[in-house]
């Protein structure tokens, strides 16, 4: 391997003990040579130090920091990655051994492309009997792999792209400024988003990561503070964002100002709208296995979007730029 690695896989871990030998294990066993690790510690409470200690090899490198939150800990470790790429792995996911060849092969071969996802193989952990019934214990979930695809999805509030599979260039990271740290959840939703509006997604269209779902005190969760869910974030920044591309002057406060007065309901009516909307217009491109993920997503939100159609601002809710300049931008009353 070089001295400069290709790649560097960065780990945040928040009291995920348990779970650092099997992650660092599946970096030690990808194909691809050229690579770093770095895990940062972000204050845990359980024995994360004494296993980090146990696990010491030549690249792994382990940074201690009080705790920060998720998105702060990611930029002080990407900051000092030394790779040309950063791939990003959970410390309670693994990566399979051909995730980081096949993404960097995918970088290298589309200098257009800027970040790329891949498929998962989802472990489900739940203890509802109906759950364990329609769900097998371990999938693999298709997700889409062409752009155009997965900016529907995030035209939808879905992500594309599970967060421990995005491998991206660092030179974009810095140009985007980072993970931002004041999106207190949905940081990755809103990360991979202006990815998406800066340059090109794609996708490697086989497995590249092992990824666990409903594990109580997860580690997304444990570094997150209570109050309003990640669907909301994922909102503010969906709007924010395309506010900005289209040059819209409204500020963040504006934005959740109004996302407070539609609620819950209003938020999951609008998810289910524009994921119709989105299915309705690729249905006959999209592969299957997405247009089932926003089919989902329709029948889920189907009774808010019922109980919605009778509010002020529905007529208006077609698209997230109709309820920009209709309600946000100009300031427009529900009444």
């Amino acid at each position: 391997m070089n001295n400069v690695p290709l790649v560097s896989v960065i780990t945040s871990n928040y009291n995920c003990a348990r779970h650092l030998p099997d992650c660092v294990s599946s970096v030690l066993d990808q194909t691809f040579d050229s690579w770093e690790h770095i895990i940062i510690d972000c204050g845990s409470t359980d024995n994360s130090r004494q296993v980090l200690e146990s696990l010491k090899h030549p690249r792994l490198r382990v940074v201690h920091e009080s705790f920060c939150g998720v998105a702060r800990a990611r930029n002080i470790a990407i900051q000092q990655a030394q790779g040309e790429f950063c791939a990003i792995l959970d410390a309670d996911d693994l990566a399979l051994p051909n995730r980081l060849f096949r993404q960097i092969e995918l970088l290298q071969n589309n200098p257009e492309v800027v970040a790329v996802g891949g498929d998962i193989q989802a472990i489900f952990f739940r203890h509802r009997l109906w759950e364990r019934v329609l769900r097998r214990n371990n999938r693999t979930v298709q997700l889409p792999y062409r752009h155009d695809e997965m900016m529907l999805f995030l035209r939808s509030v879905l992500s594309p792209i599970p967060h421990s599979t995005l491998t991206f260039r660092k030179t974009t990271f810095q140009e985007l400024g980072g993970y931002r740290e004041a999106m207190e959840k949905a940081e990755d939703f809103d990360f991979i988003l202006r990815f998406g509006l800066h340059g090109r997604l794609a996708g490697v269209h086989e497995p590249v990561g092992v990824l666990h779902f409903g594990v109580a005190g997860s580690h997304s969760t444990r570094h997150r503070p209570h109050g309003r869910d990640a669907l909301y974030y994922a909102f503010l920044a969906l709007l924010f964002n395309i506010a900005c591309a289209n040059g819209l002057k409204c500020v963040q406060q504006d934005i959740e100002k109004w996302l407070d007065g539609i609620g819950k309901q209003g938020i999951n009516a609008l998810q289910g709208r524009w994921g119709w909307k989105n299915l309705m217009k690729r249905s006959k491109c999209l592969p299957l296995a997405s247009r089932i993920i926003l089919l989902k997503a329709l029948i889920f939100h189907l009774p808010a979007a019922v109980a919605c159609r009778n509010r002020p601002w529905w007529p208006a809710a077609y698209s997230p730029e109709n309820i920009l300049k209709e309600y946000i931008v100009t300031g427009r009353k529900e009444d």
